[in-house]
């Protein structure tokens, strides 16, 4: 703002509706993929190692997308609900499953899947946490609200843009997370206006 004088607009990112979309048969996908039914289910589905110490074992955390904030907010949520499990997909997932282990926290993963079967995972959450420090999106958040997946995310990207403001927890204070609400419909109202 301070370079310009020009009125300066920004939009979060478009999104396919016709891919991402509101599946109302939580149990019977469960059954589909093999999750347990009774379980209060936390999805992340994105890459959280640096590729360079996969090699080499050490599975140093992307730090930009928060691995770490988001191992500990699932570990403060365990606390609340006994019975979290964590659903993981995509790929360079190490940092995270090492650490959900350590924790002795069960997880489920996916390593690679179709958009189809994304799209039905999401369908299967409880809870999806975005715990990343800085995001051009994320992408996860237009997903979660089309699929009115409930969502808790710090303040990063276009999360101000998409996600009611008692969704978003301080990143500098994670236990915040334990007084966030979701908010699936104003999550969606939002999202409906990027279409």
């Amino acid at each position: 703002k301070k370079y310009f004088t020009k009125q300066i607009i920004t939009f979060p990112f478009w999104h396919n509706e016709n891919i991402w979309t509101f599946l109302n048969n939580k149990i019977e996908l469960r059954q589909k993929y093999k999750l347990d039914e009774n379980s209060y289910l936390v999805g992340s589905f994105q890459r959280d190692t640096e590729g360079a110490s996969i090699s080499n074992h050490t599975y140093i955390p992307k730090l930009e997308k928060g691995p770490d904030i988001f191992c500990k907010s699932v570990n403060l949520l365990k606390t609340k609900y006994p019975n979290l499990k964590v659903l993981l997909t995509g790929n360079r997932r190490q940092y995270v499953i090492k650490e959900l282990q350590k924790n002795n926290i069960e997880y489920y993963y996916f390593e690679m899947c179709d958009i189809k079967t994304l799209n039905e995972l999401y369908n299967c959450l409880d809870l999806y946490i975005v715990g990343s420090r800085v995001e051009g999106g994320p992408r996860a958040i237009n997903e979660c609200s089309l699929t009115k997946t409930p969502l808790l995310t710090t303040n990063v990207g276009i999360a101000p843009y998409m996600v009611h403001p008692k969704s978003i927890f301080d990143m500098n204070n994670i236990e915040t997370i334990l007084n966030c609400e979701t908010d699936v419909d104003y999550n969606f109202n939002q999202s409906q206006k990027y279409i």
